[in-house]
């Protein structure tokens, strides 16, 4: 699923094995109590628009669980993004992004990962 406007509320979702959901390039969304589950890619993933390299701003992600993706559970690369809640575990990285956090507030990453030192732990027993 992908998210090309502004100001969308996204809302008890379940995405399980497809790309899961991606927030591109646009501003004042909410992302809230969703599951990615064995996505191919990232499971909740805030990113730079591509054609115009304009990042999204000012989006929350909140209550959202991110297991099992074969990327990142929860990426931030967005600017002023607020993450509250949020649980990531069993990802390639749980938690990454090299984007600004508003608020990171009560978020697993349960492989030790954080949205600004991503990749840097390694995974015990994987």
């Amino acid at each position: 699923m992908q998210i090309f406007g502004d100001e969308f509320r996204v809302v008890r979702n379940t995405l399980r094995g497809g790309l899961g959901l991606a927030v591109t390039g646009s501003d004042g969304n909410t992302v809230e109590h969703n599951i990615a589950d064995r996505n191919l890619k990232d499971g909740f993933h805030v990113e730079i628009e591509d054609d115009e390299n304009e990042p999204s701003e000012g989006n929350v992600l909140d209550d959202n669980r991110a297991m099992g993706n074969q990327a990142e559970g929860i990426e931030n690369d967005g600017v002023d993004t607020v993450l509250t809640d949020n649980t990531s575990m069993d990802n390639r990285t749980d938690c990454a992004g090299d984007g600004t956090v508003a608020m990171d507030s009560g978020n697993v990453c349960a492989d030790g990962s954080t949205f600004t030192t991503p990749g840097e732990v390694d995974r015990v027993g994987r």
